[in-house]
This record gives C-alpha cells, sequence and structure tokens, in this order.
C-alpha cells in the first residue's frame, strides 16, 4: 500500500511541484513583441488597495455548496458566520494583496483524483481535482474580477472565449469557413491538425512558450506525446446527485450552445434528452428502467405568460391569436369571439382601430363585454412593439428561465427537499422516497421471487411503507437519533408522516432546517 501512496504522491509532485528554472526577462523584447499594454490609470485600477465591499462580494459570490478545501469549511460556512470571521478574513486577504505572503496552511489544496478512464491501470488514468480553501478562493475572485476589467483590452481579437462581450461561436463558424471545401479534390492539397490537449495548463512550462519562430511540428508531435488522452467525468463513479450535477452543468447546455451556432434538428434534440434521461437512472446510455417520468422531472409551464405587445396605429398583430390583450390570446381565453363579432381567425388588430380609437362592433354580449372592458390604450404615435413582461419591462434570461419553471404545481412537501443545511445526495434519494420511486423489493423486476426485507432477516416484504415506518432497524436508527437530539417522527404511515415532517417543518430557523437535514440522510443510510 505504501508504494502505491509513494507513488501518486511522486507522480503529482512531479506533475505540479516541479522545479522552475529561474529565467531572466528580456523587457525590450517583450516591448517589441507586445502590441497591447496597459495605460497608468488602468494599471493603477487592478493593482488599487483592495477593499472590505471587495472581499465580502467576493466571499458571498463562492456556491455554499462548493467543495471544502482542507480545513473543512464550506463557504457557506462564511456566508453565515460574517459577522464573526468576516474581520479576521478581511485582514487575512487584506495582508496578502499588500505584502504577497500567506500562509501555507491556507495556500494548502486537497487533490481529489477522478478516474479519467473505466479501469484505470496508472497514476495517469486519474485526473487531479484541487479543493482549495476558502480564503485562497476569495483571493482568487477578486484576482479575477480586476482582470476582467482590462482582458479585452490585453487579449487580441481572435480570442474570443472567456473574454467578457466576446462569443467563442465566432471562431466556430470561422473554422467551419476554413475547412470548406476540404473533400474537394479539385483544390490544392491542404492539411489540418486536430490536436486535444487536456489539462495543458496544470503541466505547462515555459520552455513552450519561449519560441520566437514558427513552431514546428515536432512540438505538436510531443505536445500529443505529453498529455493524456482527452476523456470527461467516468459515469460509473458517480452517484445520483453527481450525474444530476453533471446534467445541470454540462450535458443539459450542450445542445443549447451548439443550436447558438447550428440549426439542430428536433430529431437530434430528442436523441440528446434520451441519452440524458438514461445516464440520469443508469449512468449509461443503455437500455434500463426509469424511476421518475422525465415529463415529470422536466414539467414546463405554458408559453405567453412573460411577453405582451404594446399596440400603436395600423396594427399588424393579429387579433384573435396575439398576445396584445391581458387575457392572452383571444382565441383561447374567447373561442366564440371570431363568430359573434364576424371578424375572421386571421383579422388583424388594425380591423378594431380607427384613427388611434378603438372601433369594435356594438355587440351586446357579456362575454364581449369582458375583452372590451380590459382594452390597454393605444399609442398612435409610435410602432408596435413586443414587450416583455416583467417589473422592468425588459428580457432577462433569469426571467425567461423562470418562465419555464413551475410555480403553481408545488407539492405539499417541497420543502423538505430545501435548506442551507441540505446536502445533494441525501435530498435526491429522500425525493425518491417520497415518490416511492426507489428500487425496493416489491418491485416486480427486482423480486426475482424473493421480496423479504433484508434488515428483516426477511420476515416482512420491503414496500417503502415498510421500511421507513415499520422495519425494526429503522425503528431503531429512528430512537437513536431522538435519544441524541430528541428529533421527533410520528410513527403512522408514509403519508401521514409526509404531511406532518411538511407542517412542522416548514420555516428556514435552525431548529426546522436541522430535523430536514437529518432526516434526508437517516433516509439515504437506510
Amino acid at each position: 500500500m505504501k508504494e502505491v501512496t509513494d507513488e501518486f504522491v511522486s507522480y503529482f509532485k512531479t506533475l505540479l511541484g516541479g522545479p522552475r528554472m529561474q529565467r531572466n526577462i528580456n523587457l525590450d523584447f517583450l516591448r517589441q513583441h507586445l502590441k497591447r499594454s496597459l495605460s497608468s490609470d488602468e494599471a493603477d485600477t487592478i493593482c488599487a488597495p483592495v477593499t472590505l465591499a471587495e472581499i465580502k462580494d467576493a466571499a458571498f459570490d463562492i456556491a455554499e455548496d462548493s467543495a471544502p478545501g482542507p480545513d473543512g469549511y464550506t463557504a457557506g460556512f462564511f456566508k453565515a458566520t460574517w459577522s464573526v470571521v468576516g474581520k479576521e478574513v478581511s485582514e487575512v486577504v487584506s495582508e496578502f494583496f499588500r505584502t504577497g505572503k500567506l500562509l501555507k496552511q491556507v495556500n494548502a489544496t486537497l487533490l481529489v483524483l477522478s478516474p479519467k478512464v473505466q479501469i484505470p491501470s496508472k497514476v495517469s488514468d486519474f485526473r487531479p481535482i484541487s479543493c482549495c480553501n476558502v480564503i485562497s478562493k476569495i483571493i482568487t475572485k477578486i484576482i479575477v474580477k480586476r482582470m476582467q476589467l482590462v482582458l479585452h483590452l490585453l487579449i487580441d481579437y481572435s480570442q474570443n472565449a472567456f473574454v467578457p462581450g466576446r462569443s467563442i461561436s465566432d471562431n466556430i463558424l470561422l473554422a467551419q469557413e476554413l475547412l470548406a471545401g476540404y473533400n474537394q479534390a479539385k483544390l490544392p492539397p491542404r492539411c489540418t491538425i486536430k490536436v486535444d490537449i487536456q489539462k495543458a495548463y496544470d503541466s505547462v512550462d515555459w520552455d513552450c512558450l519561449t519560441a520566437s519562430d514558427i513552431p514546428s511540428i515536432t512540438v505538436i508531435k510531443d505536445t500529443l506525446c505529453e498529455f493524456a488522452e482527452l476523456s470527461g467525468w467516468n459515469h460509473l463513479n458517480l452517484i445520483f446527485a453527481g450525474r444530476v450535477q453533471l446534467i445541470r452543468s454540462v450535458l443539459n447546455t450542450l445542445h443549447s450552445y451548439w443550436a447558438s451556432v447550428f440549426i439542430l434538428p428536433k430529431g437530434i434534440i430528442k436523441i440528446l434528452e434520451a441519452k440524458i434521461r438514461k445516464f440520469l437512472w443508469q449512468g449509461s446510455t443503455g437500455r434500463g428502467y426509469a424511476k421518475v417520468a422525465w415529463e415529470q422531472i422536466c414539467r414546463p409551464k405554458e408559453k405567453g405568460e412573460r411577453y405582451t405587445n404594446k399596440v400603436g396605429d395600423d396594427s399588424t398583430f393579429k387579433l384573435w391569436q396575439d398576445i396584445w390583450h391581458k387575457q392572452g390570446p383571444l382565441c383561447l381565453s374567447h373561442p366564440e369571439g371570431p363568430h359573434l363579432t364576424g371578424l375572421p381567425l386571421d383579422a388583424l388588430l388594425s380591423n378594431v382601430l380607427q384613427q388611434g380609437q378603438w372601433n369594435w362592433p356594438a355587440i351586446p354580449d357579456a362575454e364581449f363585454n369582458e375583452i372590451t372592458s380590459q382594452l390597454q390604450p393605444i399609442h398612435p404615435n409610435s410602432p408596435d412593439e413586443i414587450l416583455w413582461r416583467h417589473n422592468s419591462g425588459k428580457f432577462s434570461v433569469q426571467s425567461a428561465i423562470e418562465l419555464f419553471q413551475p410555480r403553481n404545481n408545488q407539492v405539499e412537501w417541497h420543502g423538505l427537499l430545501q435548506g442551507r443545511y441540505k446536502i445533494p445526495r441525501h435530498s435526491f434519494i429522500l425525493w425518491l422516497a417520497i415518490l416511492e420511486k426507489l428500487s425496493t423489493m416489491d418491485k416486480a423486476w427486482l423480486s426475482h421471487g424473493d421480496n423479504g426485507c433484508v434488515l428483516c432477516d426477511g420476515h416482512f416484504m420491503e414496500t417503502h411503507e415498510h421500511l421507513f415506518f415499520n422495519c425494526q432497524y429503522t425503528r431503531r436508527c429512528l430512537h437513536l437519533v431522538h435519544r441524541q437530539v430528541r428529533l421527533q417522527w410520528p410513527y403512522s404511515s408514509r403519508q401521514y408522516g409526509i404531511r406532518w415532517a411538511s407542517r412542522w417543518w416548514r420555516s428556514s430557523h435552525l431548529a426546522n432546517a436541522a430535523p430536514r437535514a437529518l432526516l434526508a440522510a437517516l433516509v439515504y443510510y437506510v
């Protein structure tokens, strides 16, 4: 075991902490080749003393559930106790920017090794993931925020990624144009080299950056031999919560990313969603069972609630089909409207406008009066406009996301999955347990003739009701938890227990948030 440990330490010590030769910087060479530089005022801006507000903003920008460093403290701890620890944290950060010195205990990093392949056989098959202390993250965020102010002044316009205001899709379109016609024999011979450099910045050496001539093909060959093959997270090593995070942060945005450049066929999008659905439940794209219907997981709202139309003179909006009225499309809220007014379904709004005033047919009908009583004013001196129905009247990505998120169909137990102390993997399993979607032995496709509870020596059928309320093992666990923290729990039925917990533990106070976290942890470990 010691040999294995020493091998890992030696490899990553060489990769990340190898000796670096100090080189003299040729300022004349830099001035000759650097086309962009900062003015004195711009340099003073990014080198100005760090303020207390900057430090606090950087600390509160870190996600509460981000992985902790060697000290074990998460950003959520610092946010919750900022009134106590904020002064000392600010002093440490300010001292670093004044002196450039930081305690090695604070600068320590925890390396978590994630397999890059399904069956790793050598040390290089593991990718190091750095878990830094929160103070190091605060310092890094402050530096990044200041650099963002001047990046666009220093980086050439041909580099579009990671610069605010620029889009990497420009480079994708440029690459498409450069490669156009490569498959045609009548064009002159050309060569394209596809280079996948995995985590180059982990082991970049200054020797790669000190060439003043055109790089030769040897450099590319050496680079290909130096870096391991490009591969992603090993899906088989991820639990449900890890898969959810990967889907949320990477997989679910892939088609949106490419759709911003290319027009994706509907069939391709359906195939991608099917693969994501299978990955969530099976950890692969093979055949298997889904515990919860995909439509229930991704249930959108009807469109048309967040945008409306501003009516001008000679309106080109459609009378019955467009969303210019407070009630939405009139063909849906008042389907008898075309018959009552004699105006066809494709009639324009200009058919009921005359010299900047409403001119509707005089029809004594209660349904029709409901339409005319809620008419919005006309703006005769302005063209028709499409507005976003929001407090500011302006479109934002956040308000668009809220449009497609269900709001009116919250279940009574949704609060059990929330709170500052929640652990994602615990909440995910609790959600499945509430829906009775765990892989208990009463499922026909799991039992294979033996559906007894393994915790009770098989004397009772393993169902959700039995496992969490009648099982003697679970009752002993609840009794131990109650004896330690005085956690109350009704020994009744599953449905009653869910309603009871949802009613009594619904606030964000510690006295209610802690029992919710304990309940989720208990269900997870049972």
